[in-house]
């Protein structure tokens, strides 16, 4: 709960939504397709683990992807995948892996793993992971058409780039909607896939892989230098020049150091043209707000949450929302509404945000054992308070400002230790209730 009832508001529709469509299976909607979309999930998961313990749910879920996984390691953009999904591929198509939608096989495991902290999630799913990504290799490794047609140095590297296949790209992007696959798609794909390759280390590493860890570390350095070469100018601008692609580059560090400014500026650019409204889509959202805030960028990332004018989260809060919208605009300013839906729960992944950056409950170490209590007190609002039910208990923060003065109170369960760090003060291995003040 805020000082903001749209904010709140806003959270409601984000746990309403994800209660509506996580019955047996993570559904994309519960009154048209009803298919766990693979894209949806994936986003959300960060969100959906603050929001309610879904750990045994998402187990389940992956246990239906492995049995879902072909002989060949790829993953459908539907689990469980009945077989009318087919008429989704267009005319011949052949691949079954789409970047960011079959990524869940990776993606959510490496994030249950981080709210729940333990090491038998990836374990139970490391054989599926491994052949996922040994699928995305082989599908990296087909040629473009215009191979032939290429410069030699740029021949060099195209099996590096996923630029063979049909892909979703950034999908519902406001600016061009379902014509996002085809402005973004080979871009975004790549870009998941030096995600996926990190992870991939990362996973590796922690379960004592040590060869396929040092494999991906080396092909991770390999396809971003790939992308860069591909999609990059030298002045740090995109070949495709929207908000998601900047968003993707920077949050996966893509983009090199002496070109992070330059590309920081576009992306703030790109924001500032659209009057100062997201145009980011499935896959870029999840990381548009912690990445402006990661970079310095804090005001530009609270102006950007507390719009209300569309596309943004809060117009459909004005438009009387009472669940998350398939699309940004699902209803018009007059009230007329589109075919989207009105119950997907993908765009609600900025309950992420508001868990981790307003209210300040985020992690320290998986599992939530190491806290670290940071919140946003430069947000604009006047308080914030709530929980998050961890595996240990409550860790339950609640701020407020009042003049100059902010009070913090918090209160953790037993065996959790938290770094708090609230205004101008720092205080280091707190494992009991715990208030303070400061000034402002």
């Amino acid at each position: 709960m805020t000082s903001d009832e749209r904010l709140n508001k806003l959270q409601e529709n984000i746990v309403r939504s994800q209660e509506g469509n996580m019955i047996s299976i993570p559904t994309d909607c519960p009154q048209r397709e009803r298919t766990g979309w693979t894209g949806d999930m994936q986003v959300y998961t960060p969100t959906a683990c603050y929001e309610k313990d879904v750990e045994q749910f998402l187990r389940h879920w992956l246990d239906d992807m492995r049995h879902e996984q072909y002989d060949d390691g790829q993953i459908p953009q539907v689990i469980p995948c009945p077989p009318s999904h087919d008429y989704m591929k267009p005319e011949g198509e052949e691949a079954v892996n789409t970047a960011g939608w079959s990524d869940a096989a990776i993606i959510v495991p490496w994030r249950l793993y981080e709210f729940y902290g333990d090491k038998q999630i990836l374990e139970d799913n490391y054989e599926m992971i491994s052949r996922y990504m040994i699928s995305i290799e082989n599908r990296m490794s087909l040629l473009p058409k215009d191979y032939g047609e290429m410069t030699p140095e740029r021949q060099a590297y195209q099996k590096y780039l996923w630029n063979t296949d049909f892909q979703f790209g950034d999908w519902l992007m406001p600016s061009a909607g379902m014509d996002s696959a085809k402005y973004t798609g080979n871009e975004v794909a790549t870009l998941m896939t030096v995600l996926t390759t990190e992870l991939m280390v990362k996973i590796s590493t922690l379960l004592g892989h040590v060869e396929k860890a040092m494999h991906y570390a080396e092909l991770n350095q390999t396809i971003k230098s790939a992308y860069v070469k591909e999609y990059m100018t030298e002045d740090g601008r995109m070949t495709s020049d929207y908000q998601g692609v900047y968003v993707l580059a920077l949050a996966t560090n893509t983009v090199p150091d002496h070109l992070k400014v330059a590309s920081l500026n576009r992306l703030k650019e790109l924001i500032h043209e659209n009057d100062d409204r997201l145009d980011t889509g499935f896959l870029s959202v999840a990381y548009l707000l912690p990445l402006l805030h990661e970079l310095g960028e804090k005001e530009l990332a609270n102006k950007l949450l507390f719009r209300d004018q569309s596309p943004s989260w809060l117009y459909e809060v004005k438009m009387g929302a009472t669940t998350m919208w398939e699309a940004w605009n699902c209803y018009a300013e007059d009230g007329t509404p589109s075919a989207d839906s009105m119950n997907h729960f993908a765009f609600g992944c900025v309950g992420e945000y508001l868990f981790r950056t307003i209210l300040g409950i985020d992690k320290q170490e998986a599992g939530f054992q190491k806290v670290l209590i940071k919140p946003d007190l430069n947000s604009g609002l006047h308080y914030a308070k709530g929980q998050y039910d961890s595996i240990w208990g409550p860790i339950s923060v609640d701020w407020k400002i009042t003049g100059r003065k902010a009070e913090l109170a918090l209160v953790l369960p037993p065996n959790v230790t938290a770094t708090v760090e609230f205004g101008s003060k720092r205080f280091d291995n707190i494992t009991h209730d715990f208030r303070v003040n400061v000034r402002l």
